[in-house]
Formats: structure tokens, C-alpha cells, sequence
């Protein structure tokens, strides 16, 4: 059964000051939930060593001939079925 995918208000908030061309914000906020959705548990795997119940999802692309990695803070500890992310970070490459 795939997982809910709730993006906090921070992270929505994040994600508009995030200089992306609108297909690369697009593509990121669909691979985020598609591979959360999907593949969770994997992802889940790996927990935060300072908090257990936090876990990170990274995703990249390319975007205008830039490379973008955004990684998201994640819990699975809310609810149910229910991916939260919580916060959003990311850097640009070269």
C-alpha cells in the first residue's frame, strides 16, 4: 500500500522561494511524492542518528543546465501510512 505524502507549511513555503524554472519545481515535487509514496520503507531505512524518527530524502536534477539537489527532512511517526516532510534544504551545483 503506497504511503500518504503531506508536505508541512514550511516546506510549501520553502519550495516558492526555491529558484527553480516552474517544470523543475514541477518534476520535483512529483518524483518527491512519487518515490515517498512508493518506496517509503526504503528510504526509511536510514534514520537520523540525533533523532531516530526523522529520515532524509534527497532527489537532483537538472534544471536550465544546472544541477539541483533538494533534500527533505521526513517523519513517519504522525500517523499511519503518512509520510510528513518537514523541511526542505537544498544547493545548486556547477
Amino acid at each position: 500500500m503506497p504511503y500518504r505524502v503531506r508536505l508541512d507549511g514550511p516546506v510549501l513555503q520553502k519550495l516558492k522561494g526555491v529558484s527553480l524554472s516552474r517544470n523543475g519545481r514541477v518534476r520535483l515535487v512529483a518524483n518527491l511524492h512519487y518515490d515517498l509514496a512508493h518506496h517509503g520503507d526504503v528510504y526509511s531505512s536510514t534514520r537520523s542518528e540525533n533523532d531516530p524518527s526523522i529520515f532524509s530524502y534527497s532527489h537532483g536534477l537538472l534544471d536550465a543546465g544546472r544541477s539541483f539537489t533538494a533534500t527533505f527532512d521526513v517523519s513517519d511517526m504522525f500517523e499511519p501510512n503518512t509520510v510528513s516532510v518537514f523541511d526542505l534544504s537544498w544547493e545548486w551545483g556547477t
